[in-house]
């Protein structure tokens, strides 16, 4: 009878948990496919188009796409953003930079998130200094201006949200897991571990932390480390995986490297050396 009890009180409590938890990786998983796609409109200049780079940017922007083929993109902004101020002339390669800082910052918090925006702003900012610019170059920097000035406006609020949504399922986890024991004791009426020192919430890129820190998801979302979850498996499979749903590569950013860059880009043209 106490066994039935137990397990009819348990099923409650996930049956008032399970939405909430649901909602919650809904809007991480969402997050994370809205990353991986924004990458789709991003290629290399053409063959034609780094051919007229400056020598010195275009070497800089060759060592740029070597960092991305080793999935550093942290290295190869830097050396975009170096290689874009060597070569102030090409509006391909301002774009392009842009885009790659922009793209960073999305994932990051606050102040570092404010550095790639500010990389994404002069960009975008040496291009529109160049006279009698095509109508459609007009209108792409116009638009790609405001999405970065629009994301620095509400990067608090943003930050506020995410981190909201990851203190939320980390309260429903650890309600359903020790929900039904004492503050500090285990069933067995031992201490248990301090929950403390089980969840932690991440703010990568914060201050004081590694731009790709754990505690961060595909799409800057904090993520929870468990350090724990033999009590957590349901169906012989554990919840989640140390990089939440829609695991990214080490740049904290989905792994690109020949899948993005290895291509031609525009007009097919490949990399050359």
């Amino acid at each position: 009878m106490s066994h039935h009890n137990e397990h009819s009180s348990r099923a409650l409590r996930w049956a008032n948990v399970i939405p909430a938890i649901t909602i919650a990786l809904a809007v991480l998983m969402l997050a994370s496919i809205a990353a991986a796609q924004s990458l789709t409109d991003v290629v290399p200049l053409t063959a034609r188009e780094r051919l007229r780079l400056s020598r010195q940017a275009r070497e800089a922007y060759d060592n740029a796409l070597l960092a991305l083929d080793h999935i550093d993109l942290v290295s190869a902004i830097q050396i975009l953003d170096h290689a874009a101020q060597l070569d102030p002339e090409s509006i391909e390669l301002q774009f392009l930079t842009a885009r790659f800082a922009y793209l960073r910052g999305r994932v990051l918090y606050r102040d570092e998130a404010l550095k790639y925006y500010g990389i994404a702003e002069k960009a975008l900012q040496r291009v529109a200094q160049r006279k009698e610019l095509p109508i459609l170059t007009k209108d792409r920097l116009k638009r790609e201006m405001n999405v970065v000035a629009n994301e620095k406006k509400n990067l608090e609020v943003r930050d506020a949200r995410r981190m909201a949504v990851g203190e939320e399922f980390r309260k429903l986890y650890a309600s359903e897991r020790y929900g039904a024991q004492g503050e500090g004791q285990t069933a067995a009426g031992g201490v248990a571990t301090d929950r403390g020192r089980i969840f932690t919430t991440g703010e990568a890129g914060g201050p004081g932390q590694s731009p790709t820190g754990g505690g961060q998801t595909a799409a800057g979302e904090p993520s929870i480390r468990v350090t724990d979850l033999s009590s957590a498996r349901s169906g012989g499979g554990s919840m989640m995986g140390p990089g939440g749903a829609g695991m990214m590569g080490p740049g904290g950013m989905p792994p690109m490297g020949m899948g993005v860059m290895g291509g031609g880009g525009r007009g097919g043209g490949g990399r050359r050396r």
